[in-house]
């Protein structure tokens, strides 16, 4: 992104301040029911695989790759449950991508906070496939969540995520080419799924660390102050110019 503003837009390198959303995590376990209770509760079986998908269901997304792996994913693990989380009308004009995979596809529709909590504390995986994102928020929440994540290498994704230290992270290439990027999410759920407990205890761990520091409230808060604190000197600035000077003096005399 910040490439973009230079080379496109010609913005001055030293005005571009990158600030990440802020998340605040306090007493965030007590907000989460454990996976067994959050299935119970939900209607989902015990030994099912769940991932799940946060977010418009469009292109855009990377949605009709999600779904065409979905329908590959469901040959290896015929209890596979994708959540689909929001908005579920548009689901509807990319369905025929999912007639092979409807029983693996759960549609919650909107969800308050604390039900959404629910259905990421049932999940196995969090899965973000957008082909570009600012600093994804579904992303901060499937982090407190504790889910491993797979996730795409898309613009603002990237700055989120290194593959093998905290996601495992899938290389959009061409994208035009769907299906090939949808191989690919199949073989990074795959391999999440398959992958050790401790690692992926030490993906989630270095998550909730990055929480707790680059995308905490108060790191958001000061680096906001911090912009503004060096605004006031080019506020002086302008104050103490010429033509600051005569637009004071031809308004008090109008006045």
């Amino acid at each position: 992104m910040r490439k973009v503003l230079i080379q496109i837009y010609k913005i001055p390198k030293h005005k571009i301040v990158k600030i990440e959303n802020g998340f605040t995590r306090q007493q965030a376990t007590s907000r989460y029911v454990t996976k067994n209770r959050a299935r119970a509760i939900l209607g989902i079986p015990k030994l099912a695989k769940v991932i799940i998908y946060v977010g418009r269901p469009v292109r855009s997304k990377g949605f009709d790759a999600l779904l065409i792996a979905v329908s590959k994913l469901r040959q290896e693990f015929p209890e596979l449950r994708c959540v689909i989380a929001g908005d579920v009308n548009k689901v509807v004009s990319r369905w025929s991508l999912c007639r092979s995979c409807a029983a693996n596809i759960i549609l919650t529709g909107f969800l308050t906070p604390s039900e959404l909590r629910k259905w990421y504390a049932a999940a196995d995986i969090g899965v973000i496939t957008s082909y570009s994102e600012q600093c994804s928020f579904a992303a901060l929440e499937m982090m407190d969540a504790g889910l491993p994540i797979v996730s795409s290498n898309g613009m603002g994704l990237r700055d989120m995520f290194i593959d093998g230290i905290n996601a495992f992270v899938v290389q959009i290439g061409n994208v035009v080419k769907v299906k090939r990027y949808a191989k690919r999410i199949t073989d990074a759920v795959q391999t999440a799924f398959n992958t050790s407990t401790s690692l992926q205890k030490l993906f989630i761990q270095y998550n909730h660390r990055l929480l707790s520091t680059k995308y905490s409230s108060v790191e958001m808060a000061n680096k906001y102050m911090k912009v503004f604190r060096n605004l006031e000197p080019m506020k002086n600035h302008c104050r103490s110019s010429p033509l600051h000077a005569n637009t004071t003096r031809r308004a008090r005399l109008a006045g």
